[in-house]
């Protein structure tokens, strides 16, 4: 992890709380332009390690463990947005559900890619879709493989499409045994040392009680990570859409690494440049919101405790019974 953005994983202090920003932001996403046409076959193999792509076997131990977890009894969601919210986030979303199809299974073998990025932008792994939906198995397999990377106490920040979805499956699944211990989907310690955030351009399409709790922008800590690596990412790797579909099975996995390898080298070289254009920016960022903080003529304590006031009467269970009832009326 070093070789590919010194800038995160060269840290020497681990353990940072939530309110002190964690020790690593990291963003996740599918992409299912980037799939593999059927008709055109697969070649004789040949001899390459690929060194971002993550092993098909980890995603399908994964949704080994989220099917076995389904048919044990729930544990308990503690994440404080109501469920009626949650579920109405569900049902918009397509990314974090394999039953929604974003890939026609018959034209199509490989459906797609999930990426992962620190927040530099920089890739760090990759996975092949190979289902026509995006499930929660291959954010929760690269999550279980980025803290296989880590120090025992490091704490992730975790930003996705549908972070509150997956914040709720993890919570979900994991629950006390009978013999004094716990069952997870993911290894041991990792869950207490995991926050799952949205990112910020998709969070504005879940509903205002879950923005509230997993918008990065209204989360302590977060700072200006806005999640939204990945989808540069994709943007950067767009010319590669007509060849990946043509080519043999096996050399597309080997094109998208040698790329990856690539823009890696590349974005990594160009680390002060962009470090030195987000100070900047945070600079500037800070400034204006200073103008805006005078501005209101209230201090800042009065200001926090005005915020707080409004995340607990937005998540509250009325709240969120009486919007719903309102719904119904005006239809």
């Amino acid at each position: 992890l070093v070789s590919r953005c010194p800038a995160c994983f060269s840290e020497s202090r681990y353990g940072r709380t939530l309110s002190e920003g964690l020790d690593f932001h990291v963003a996740g996403d599918g992409n299912f332009s980037h799939r593999h046409n059927v008709r055109a076959g697969d070649c004789p193999p040949f001899s390459y390690t690929t060194v971002y792509e993550l092993d098909a076997q980890r995603v399908r131990d994964m949704e080994e463990r989220l099917v076995a977890a389904g048919k044990r009894p729930q544990g308990k969601y503690k994440g404080g947005v109501p469920d009626e919210a949650l579920d109405a986030c569900q049902d918009s979303h397509t990314a974090g559900s394999s039953a929604k199809h974003k890939s026609a299974s018959d034209k199509f073998d490989d459906k797609g890619l999930m990426a992962l990025v620190c927040r530099h932008d920089i890739p760090l792994c990759f996975t092949n879709i190979t289902d026509p939906g995006e499930g929660q198995k291959y954010m929760l397999a690269s999550m279980e493989w980025l803290f296989e990377q880590l120090p025992p106490t490091a704490t992730v920040g975790a930003f996705y499409d549908v972070g509150c979805i997956t914040d709720r499956t993890r919570q979900l699944v994991r629950r006390q045994t009978h013999f004094g211990g716990r069952y997870d989907i993911l290894r041991p310690g990792v869950t207490e040392r995991l926050v799952f955030v949205t990112s910020a351009m998709h969070a504005y399409a879940h509903q205002w009680a879950c923005q509230i709790v997993y918008n990065p922008r209204m989360k302590d800590g977060m700072g200006l990570s806005d999640g939204e690596g990945t989808e540069r990412l994709w943007s950067a790797l767009r010319m590669l859409i007509p060849i990946l579909r043509v080519v043999s099975r096996l050399r597309r996995h080997v094109l998208i690494d040698r790329q990856l390898l690539r823009m890696g080298r590349k974005m990594r070289n160009g680390l002060p440049q962009y470090l030195r254009r987000r100070a900047k920016t945070a600079v500037t960022k800070a400034a204006k919101a200073n103008v805006e903080l005078v501005n209101s003529g209230h201090g800042r304590d009065f200001l926090k405790q005005q915020w707080e006031h409004q995340r607990k009467a937005e998540t509250s269970v009325r709240s969120r019974t009486s919007d719903v009832a309102c719904d119904s009326s005006e239809h």
